[in-house]
């Protein structure tokens, strides 16, 4: 599979000695450092999420303990470097967006390709786009659902919004997680 990059700033090469998820592995190089790597252009189902531990496997089946070369453009807020990834000349990242392992990170790739190989992957049902996961919802969507999340005050019915941190403000209240079951309750 052919894959047009973005210009990269430095490469390296490593063996993947672990998978987080389908879209964040750790590399070891021949000097036994250790480099974490968000795979560049796609956003895979997280971990809690549908499809998140299949998609974790699909990314394992393709390079799990095998010598890759990442070409990375930079780091994430997180200093996870961010790559391509490329085992035996084919484009890793681009394979989890074609087998349906993961969505294009629209927020992120420029390109068109990616695309191309997502668009392709749902007319053929696959990985996430199968019928029984076709109503996965994007990573980014999930994430944001998970940080602002609703919380009843039973005391006063007031709805409070949770804050990045997690933290509702109420000071001596309840507050009940409304989009989880079963409903957790914090008292402050």
């Amino acid at each position: 599979m052919l894959s047009v990059t973005p210009a990269f700033s430095y490469e390296m090469t490593g063996k993947v000695i672990k998978i987080a998820d389908g879209d964040t592995v750790t590399l070891m190089s021949s000097d036994y450092s250790k480099y974490k790597i968000r795979l560049l252009g796609i956003d895979a189902p997280e971990k809690s999420q549908p499809f998140g531990r299949k998609s974790k496997r699909m990314l394992a089946n393709l390079i799990g303990r095998k010598v890759v070369t990442a070409q990375c453009t930079g780091k994430d807020r997180y200093r996870r470097h961010l790559c391509t990834l490329y085992y035996r000349h084919i484009d890793v990242n681009g394979e989890m967006v074609a087998n349906g392992g993961a969505w294009v990170y629209r927020r992120y790739y420029k390109g068109r390709y990616y695309y191309r190989l997502e668009n392709q992957a749902k007319s053929k049902g696959l990985g996430l786009w199968k019928t029984s996961e076709s109503k996965a919802i994007p990573p980014w969507d999930w994430r944001h659902r998970k940080v602002s999340a609703n919380y009843y005050n039973s005391d006063t019915s007031v709805h409070v919004k949770l804050s990045r941190n997690r933290i509702c403000h109420v000071a001596g209240s309840i507050c009940i997680i409304a989009h989880q079951q079963p409903s957790r309750k914090f008292i402050f």
